[in-house]
Protein backbone atom coordinates (compact mmCIF):
# COMPACT_ATOMS: atom_id res chain seq x y z
CA UNK A 1 0.00 0.00 0.00
CA UNK A 2 2.89 2.24 0.48
CA UNK A 3 4.76 1.49 -2.71
CA UNK A 4 4.24 4.71 -3.83
CA UNK A 5 1.21 7.72 -3.74
CA UNK A 6 -0.89 5.71 -6.75
CA UNK A 7 -0.81 2.21 -4.56
CA UNK A 8 -2.12 4.26 -1.46
CA UNK A 9 -5.00 5.87 -3.06
CA UNK A 10 -5.91 2.78 -4.89
CA UNK A 11 -6.47 0.97 -1.56
CA UNK A 12 -8.02 3.61 0.23
CA UNK A 13 -10.67 3.88 -2.94
CA UNK A 14 -11.48 0.51 -2.49
CA UNK A 15 -11.57 0.85 1.58
CA UNK A 16 -14.11 3.81 1.03
CA UNK A 17 -16.06 2.68 -1.05
CA UNK A 18 -16.50 -0.66 1.14
CA UNK A 19 -17.95 1.49 3.53
CA UNK A 20 -19.67 3.72 1.80
CA UNK A 21 -21.99 0.48 0.70
CA UNK A 22 -22.21 -1.13 3.66
CA UNK A 23 -23.36 2.03 5.89
CA UNK A 24 -24.44 4.52 3.15
CA UNK A 25 -21.63 7.05 4.86
CA UNK A 26 -19.16 9.15 2.85
CA UNK A 27 -16.19 9.28 5.12
CA UNK A 28 -13.64 12.40 5.29
CA UNK A 29 -11.21 11.59 7.72
CA UNK A 30 -8.39 8.50 7.59
CA UNK A 31 -5.25 7.57 10.01
CA UNK A 32 -2.43 6.16 8.08
CA UNK A 33 -2.27 2.36 8.66
CA UNK A 34 0.64 2.52 11.26
CA UNK A 35 0.61 6.28 11.86
CA UNK A 36 1.63 9.14 9.32
CA UNK A 37 5.69 8.83 10.40
CA UNK A 38 6.18 5.06 9.79
CA UNK A 39 9.43 3.08 8.21
CA UNK A 40 7.13 2.00 5.91
CA UNK A 41 5.77 5.37 4.02
CA UNK A 42 8.71 8.19 4.87
CA UNK A 43 8.98 8.47 0.80
CA UNK A 44 5.29 9.09 0.12
CA UNK A 45 3.87 10.28 3.08
CA UNK A 46 3.73 14.14 1.84
CA UNK A 47 2.56 13.24 -1.45
CA UNK A 48 -0.63 11.12 -0.22
CA UNK A 49 -0.90 14.02 2.38
CA UNK A 50 -0.86 16.49 -0.16
CA UNK A 51 -3.16 14.25 -2.32
CA UNK A 52 -5.64 13.38 0.57
CA UNK A 53 -6.08 16.92 1.35
CA UNK A 54 -6.40 17.84 -2.09
CA UNK A 55 -9.95 15.35 -2.48
CA UNK A 56 -11.09 16.88 0.88
CA UNK A 57 -9.67 13.93 3.87
CA UNK A 58 -8.54 14.64 6.94
CA UNK A 59 -5.94 12.75 7.92
CA UNK A 60 -5.81 11.70 12.06
CA UNK A 61 -3.22 10.47 14.43
CA UNK A 62 -3.04 9.31 17.99
CA UNK A 63 -1.36 10.90 21.09
CA UNK A 64 -2.48 8.12 23.76
CA UNK A 65 -2.71 4.17 22.92
CA UNK A 66 -4.04 1.01 24.22
CA UNK A 67 -0.96 -1.09 23.11
CA UNK A 68 -3.71 -3.23 21.79
CA UNK A 69 -2.31 -4.10 18.78
CA UNK A 70 1.49 -4.78 19.92
CA UNK A 71 0.80 -7.91 22.35
CA UNK A 72 -2.00 -9.67 23.66
CA UNK A 73 -2.98 -8.30 26.90
CA UNK A 74 -5.52 -8.91 29.57
CA UNK A 75 -9.02 -6.49 29.50
CA UNK A 76 -6.49 -4.77 32.70
CA UNK A 77 -3.44 -3.78 31.23
CA UNK A 78 -5.10 -1.97 28.67
CA UNK A 79 -6.78 0.11 30.71
CA UNK A 80 -3.87 0.65 32.47
CA UNK A 81 -2.01 0.99 29.09
CA UNK A 82 -4.50 3.89 28.12
CA UNK A 83 -4.60 6.02 31.06
CA UNK A 84 -1.05 6.01 31.50
CA UNK A 85 -1.04 7.23 27.78
CA UNK A 86 -2.90 10.02 28.08
CA UNK A 87 -0.44 11.98 30.20
CA UNK A 88 -2.78 14.44 31.66
CA UNK A 89 -3.35 16.05 28.03
CA UNK A 90 -6.15 17.80 27.56
CA UNK A 91 -7.36 16.24 24.43
CA UNK A 92 -7.04 12.68 23.69
CA UNK A 93 -7.27 10.44 20.81
CA UNK A 94 -6.62 6.89 22.09
CA UNK A 95 -5.21 4.24 19.05
CA UNK A 96 -7.81 1.04 19.90
CA UNK A 97 -8.72 -1.45 17.04
CA UNK A 98 -12.16 -3.08 17.03
CA UNK A 99 -10.94 -6.47 15.96
CA UNK A 100 -9.25 -7.01 19.73
CA UNK A 101 -11.38 -8.57 21.52
CA UNK A 102 -9.96 -7.49 24.70
CA UNK A 103 -10.56 -3.79 23.60
CA UNK A 104 -14.12 -4.12 23.31
CA UNK A 105 -14.09 -5.69 26.87
CA UNK A 106 -12.11 -2.65 28.84
CA UNK A 107 -13.64 0.34 27.15
CA UNK A 108 -16.21 0.60 29.79
CA UNK A 109 -13.27 0.72 32.45
CA UNK A 110 -11.61 3.04 30.62
CA UNK A 111 -13.88 5.69 30.09
CA UNK A 112 -14.48 5.00 34.28
CA UNK A 113 -10.84 5.37 35.45
CA UNK A 114 -10.85 8.50 33.03
CA UNK A 115 -13.91 10.65 34.43
CA UNK A 116 -12.47 13.76 33.47
CA UNK A 117 -12.45 13.19 29.84
CA UNK A 118 -15.74 12.70 27.37
CA UNK A 119 -15.62 10.58 24.11
CA UNK A 120 -16.81 12.65 20.90
CA UNK A 121 -17.22 12.02 17.98
CA UNK A 122 -14.16 13.12 15.77
CA UNK A 123 -15.78 15.06 12.65
CA UNK A 124 -13.92 17.10 9.63
CA UNK A 125 -14.28 20.23 12.38
CA UNK A 126 -12.51 18.82 15.26
CA UNK A 127 -8.38 20.02 14.86
CA UNK A 128 -6.81 16.71 14.17
CA UNK A 129 -3.90 15.22 16.31
CA UNK A 130 -0.79 14.61 14.06
CA UNK A 131 2.88 13.32 15.10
Amino acid sequence: MYANVDAYLQDFETAYETVKEVTGVEVKLFRFPGGSVNAYNEKVREGIIEEMSKRGFVYFDWNASLEDAVKKSTPEQLVANGVESTLGRKKIVMLAHDVIYNTGMCLEDLLDRLPEYRMEVLTEDVEPVHF
